[in-house]
């Protein structure tokens, strides 16, 4: 990938109306329709199954998640995600090398905060 011509397309298409960007990798930018979102989704999900979205989780890592992250009841990170997406999340679980995922999923199964005690950044865990 050439770091210049990244650049050069995220600045092009972060001004634009007609198309969102999203960020899932410092060497790539994703375009989609305005109104499509990780976050938009996850409602649409939880309306169709009659679920509050004060009862959904959602876990991310990256800039591609954010929208889902603060729609969520609950938004956890992974613990090796972007500062920026742990910083916005209500709890930080382990890394993918640790198998965060399963390792938060336990945890709320079990009744257990998800992150680990020097992480805690949000209360509602």
């Amino acid at each position: 990938m050439n770091p210049d011509k990244v650049k050069r397309g995220r600045e092009y298409f972060a001004s634009r109306s007609d198309v969102a960007m999203v960020v899932s990798f410092e060497h790539n930018f994703e375009m989609q329709h305005p109104d499509v979102s990780k976050g938009n989704a996850l409602t649409k999900l939880a309306a169709h199954l009659n679920i509050s979205m004060e009862d959904t989780v959602a876990i991310g890592d990256n800039f591609n998640d954010v929208s889902m992250l603060k729609m969520a009841g609950l938004g956890i990170a992974m613990g090796n995600g972007e500062p920026e997406i742990q910083a916005l999340a209500k709890a930080i679980t382990l890394t993918n090398v640790e198998h965060g995922v399963a390792h938060a999923i336990e945890c709320l199964l079990e009744g257990k905060p998800v992150s680990r005690p020097e992480t805690i950044v949000g209360e509602g865990q």
